[in-house]
């Protein structure tokens, strides 16, 4: 049967030799909107809309691959875990321009949410001897969509002593919290040390260093924060021994 349409339509020719025809705007409601015939002129494949008000522009036929088919969750990982953070890892794919990890306590209903368009991130200022929930939704503009994969689970270490904050004779404490303006830290130690403390971001991204040697006793470090934006950050101090953090939170 010859078929002719009114405007519009397209072709393609298909890699096994299969020729794909969109017919544009057709006669009547029994006209086909797309065809697909082999190179013999065979209908192996045709669509029709249930009514003649819809009609096809351009036609095209390419295979589709969900994001959900992209990662492979064998590859998602919980490694290097503390009492305080773990190493967060999962698979990546050029089609994907980024992520979003969303993350919480087991026992919570409110996901915490931190984009990135690398395929690990290192969770800080966690709760010891606690179970976490995670998970990733994938962004996908060359699809136009978005997929979460299964979620994940990990549990932190259990703290050494009973203040995961006090440990190898160092102790932090920062004040005002919450602060607008200007961020005191006290760091109390038991002998002289070289002291680092830095300001990370809810992505784990450093926004201030400073490292000095601090005496034996209370050391105070003060943090002018007229550039820093609204959120929950975290402290990290260090010596040649210890670690601490401590969260603090900018209005």
């Amino acid at each position: 049967v010859d078929l002719f349409s009114i405007a519009m339509g397209s072709t393609q020719r298909l890699p096994n030799g299969n020729t794909f025809i969109g017919w544009g705007v057709g006669t009547d409601n029994d006209f086909p909107a797309i065809t697909e015939v082999d190179s013999s002129g065979n209908v192996v494949w045709e669509m029709k809309f249930n009514n003649n008000a819809s009609i096809c522009y351009r036609t095209r036929k390419f295979n589709w691959e969900p994001c959900n088919n992209l990662l492979n969750p064998d590859l998602f990982k919980s490694d290097s875990i503390t009492a305080i953070s773990a190493l967060l890892s999962w698979d990546s794919d050029s089609k994907i321009s980024g992520y979003i990890l969303e993350y919480k306590k087991c026992s919570d209903s409110i996901w915490n949410s931190i984009p990135t368009d690398e395929n690990s991130f290192e969770l800080l200022d966690l709760e010891s001897n606690t179970c976490y929930n995670w998970r990733i939704l994938s962004l996908c503009s060359f699809y136009g969509d978005t997929v979460y994969y299964q979620t994940q689970s990990f549990t932190t270490d259990l703290a050494v002593g009973t203040n995961s904050l006090l440990v190898s004779g160092m102790s932090i404490n920062v004040f005002p919290n919450p602060v607008s303006k200007n961020l005191n830290v006290v760091i109390s130690i038991t002998k002289k040390e070289l002291i680092s403390v830095s300001m990370l971001n809810l992505a784990g991204i450093k926004l201030f260093e400073q490292s000095f040697f601090a005496s034996e006793g209370k050391n105070n470090l003060n943090i002018d924060l007229n550039n820093f934006t609204s959120g929950a950050y975290t402290i990290v101090v260090e010596s040649e021994a210890a670690i601490g953090r401590k969260k603090v939170v900018i209005y």
